[in-house]
C-alpha cells in the first residue's frame, strides 16, 4: 500500500508521509516502538490518526467539497496571525497527526477515542471503579489548538491562540 498524501486530493489518506513521521519521531525521542513497525503498519497508523484528527472541529472551511480530508482550509489564522497557504498542510497539523499515530501504537485505543484507563471515584465510603477513555493526547491538542473551533473537554469554550 502506498499512502496518498496529496494536498487536498479526493483520495488523500494522510497529511504526513511515513518519512515525515520517522523524522519527527526521531527528533521527538522516546519512540522506539514506532521504529519496530513495518512501513505498512506505519501507514495504517497514520491513516487512522488522520481519521481521528478529522473528527475535531476546525476554524475555517475546507478548500474543496471534494477533498477527502479536512485540510487544507480557507479562513484560518495561525497563532502568529498569518493565513497558512492552502497549497500545503500546516506543519502543526502534520505534527499532530504523527503524534496521534505514535499514541495509537504506544497505548490501547482499540475501544474508541482515547486509550482505556482505570478510573476510580470515591465519595465517603462509596467507591466506584471502572474504565474510561482519555481524551486526545495533550501533545496532539497542543499542536492543533490554534486551529480548533473549540477544544475537546472544555465544555465548548472558545479556545483562542
Amino acid at each position: 500500500m502506498s499512502l496518498d498524501v496529496t494536498v487536498g486530493g479526493t483520495t488523500t489518506q494522510s497529511y504526513a508521509s511515513v518519512a515525515e513521521a520517522d523524522a519527527y519521531l526521531t527528533f521527538r525521542g522516546g519512540t522506539a516502538a514506532w521504529f519496530l513497525l513495518t512501513t505498512t503498519v506505519k501507514e495504517q497508523q497514520l491513516q487512522w490518526a488522520g481519521v481521528l484528527i478529522d473528527t475535531l472541529y476546525f476554524t475555517g472551511i475546507k478548500c474543496s467539497l471534494l477533498q477527502a480530508m479536512e485540510w487544507p482550509r480557507f479562513g484560518i489564522v495561525d497563532k502568529n496571525g498569518y493565513y497558512p497557504p492552502t497549497t500545503s498542510i500546516p506543519q502543526p497539523v502534520k505534527n499532530a497527526q504523527i503524534e496521534m499515530a505514535f499514541q495509537l501504537v504506544a497505548s490501547d485505543w482499540s475501544q474508541g477515542i482515547g486509550p482505556i484507563t482505570a478510573q476510580s471515584v470515591k465519595v465517603g465510603t462509596i467507591e466506584q471503579t471502572g474504565k474510561s477513555h482519555k481524551p486526545f493526547p495533550a501533545p496532539v491538542i497542543a499542536q492543533l489548538k490554534q486551529f480548533l473551533r473549540s477544544s475537546p473537554n472544555t465544555g465548548g469554550m472558545l479556545v483562542r491562540g
